[in-house]
């Protein structure tokens, strides 16, 4: 690989073993920490921690930027990140930890450990098993579930359990990889219910105390409070800006780890350990086999004919001949991506404290060619990431298209909507501006065409959706409105008024 920035060389020990070990090409990190720079810059990123293990031993681990652009607080290897998705895995593991100590199966229906849930249809009662659950191959759709635990967040984490009814699977068991966090909220639910403690609890428990990840959190709100915690920020104009918490409980379990790259390299130890630390089983071998093979195809590419699989909370590819098991997060303020590379030995850990961006891999990769001594192509969509779009007057006027006019007054579109899988859509009138109110925000409604209404936001959010939903009021024989279709799944659902 050839390199553009010549710095001081970066020395560091090639730890070996009987089995010849693949040793990491001399001086390969020489000039890696100008490059992050570099590519910070060109991503308008405030901060990012990077952390190799190599051979059981951590190797590199350092901080970029700051955890708190205001406050110039710089960024190490304690900073503490959103990882997000990368939680998965963690979720994933209470189910391994607990299948080794006999307290349930992989092979387990879910009703078994939650006796009062039902799916849509007997068919899938009879067919979803907990492993299913954990390689997103239930069938059940994501934008619906998304929709279900965000724009109708609820407190109460056990709310997902009677909504899973009225959820209408998108495919078969088994027939598709569907990625849905709302299926490991539910995993979260069923570790409660076998252990009788909360998921955090379990996970502290379980995995942190025994890994000795002491800055590691399983709620943001608890995360917070460390002073290594790090501010999460997205992008307006080129400038970064904060960004609200994200707080939706009722998908917790998929997404809602907080960390450092110093915790999640003891982490990586351990999986390349295929389940030990510090010569103590936390995972059995078999779980590790299963957690990082190929319990579903994701997808194969078309051009080399590779194909991508998911285990449990991690996916499973080729890398230029080398095998590659990763899972990367996005959450409101953060970016992360974890891999590790079992027959080299080798892992990697970037996380970022800006919003939904490429940086991650961008750093990822750039270590990965470095260390495995092989050419990765630039992703031709590089740089991308998220900005903060400005929110209008809250108080704008609904003003009606002429030329498609809807066919009742606005005050007519008013009420209580409601369906069982998700809650109740409040639209009101009021100074001539129409809104729906969901339990996330309230939006302010523009009208499109006919009895069709878009979405605004009337507030900052967490940076987690954008504006993609439609209203669409339906009349009944007597010219009234009584339900609304909203775009949240296919076709659009309808939500009844009351």
């Amino acid at each position: 690989m050839k390199h553009y920035f010549k710095c001081i060389a970066l020395y560091f020990i090639v730890f070996t073993s009987s089995c010849a070990q693949e040793k990491i090409p001399v001086n390969a990190l020489s000039g890696f920490e100008t490059e992050v720079d570099s590519l910070m810059k060109v991503y308008h990123t405030v901060g990012a921690s990077v952390a190799i293990v190599k051979d059981g031993k951590t190797i590199y681990s350092k901080g970029f930027g700051y955890k708190d652009l205001e406050d110039k607080t710089p960024a190490n290897n304690q900073t503490i990140y959103g990882i997000a998705s990368c939680s998965k895995a963690f979720t994933a593991s209470l189910f391994g930890i607990l299948e080794g100590k006999g307290r349930l199966s992989l092979q387990d229906k879910p009703k078994k450990h939650i006796p009062e849930l039902e799916f849509y249809s007997s068919e899938m009662n009879n067919s979803v098993k907990l492993k299913h659950i954990l390689s997103h191959s239930t069938g059940m759709p994501h934008i619906s579930t998304e929709s279900s635990a965000v724009l109708f967040r609820s407190e109460n984490k056990n709310d997902i359990i009677p909504r899973l009814k009225h959820l209408k699977p998108q495919v078969g068991v088994e027939e598709e990889f569907i990625y849905n966090n709302y299926m490991y909220a539910l995993a979260g639910r069923i570790s409660e219910r076998v252990t009788g403690q909360s998921w955090e609890e379990n996970l502290l428990e379980f995995i942190f105390k025994p890994l000795a990840m002491d800055n590691t959190y399983a709620n943001v709100f608890t995360a917070s409070k460390n002073s290594d915690f790090a501010t999460g920020y997205g992008v307006k104009d080129t400038i970064p800006m904060p960004v609200l918490k994200e707080d939706f409980p009722t998908r917790d379990a998929g997404g809602n780890i907080y960390s450092s790259v110093a915790d999640i390299s003891n982490w990586l130890s351990m999986w390349l350990a295929k389940g030990n630390y510090k010569n103590k089983e936390l995972l059995s071998k078999s779980y590790v086999e299963r957690a990082t093979g190929q319990q579903q195809l994701m997808n194969t590419d078309t051009i080399t004919g590779l194909s991508r699989y998911y285990g449990f909370g991690w996916m499973n590819s080729k890398q230029k001949g080398h095998l590659k098991i990763e899972h990367s997060g996005g959450i409101s303020g953060y970016t992360s991506n974890i891999v590790f590379f079992p027959e080299d030995h080798l892992g990697i850990v970037v996380l970022t404290n800006q919003n939904t961006a490429g940086i991650a891999f961008a750093i990822t990769n750039n270590a990965i060619s470095r260390l495995l001594d092989i050419d990765i192509e630039p992703n031709p969509n590089e740089p991308y990431f998220s900005t903060i779009a400005t929110i209008e007057d809250p108080n704008t006027d609904t003003v009606i298209n002429t030329e498609a006019p809807s066919t009742h007054a606005l005050e007519n579109f008013t009420g209580a909507f409601f369906h069982p899988g998700y809650g109740t859509i409040n639209v009101t009138f009021k100074d001539s501006t129409l809104y729906a109110t969901f339990p996330f925000t309230t939006f302010r409604l523009q009208h499109d065409s006919n009895n069709v209404f878009i979405d605004y936001f009337t507030e900052r959010k967490s940076e987690v959706m954008g504006n993609f939903l439609r209203f669409d009021f339906q009349s009944n024989s007597e010219n009234q409105i009584d339900y609304l279709l909203l775009n949240i799944d296919n076709p659009p659902v309808a939500f009844i008024k009351q």
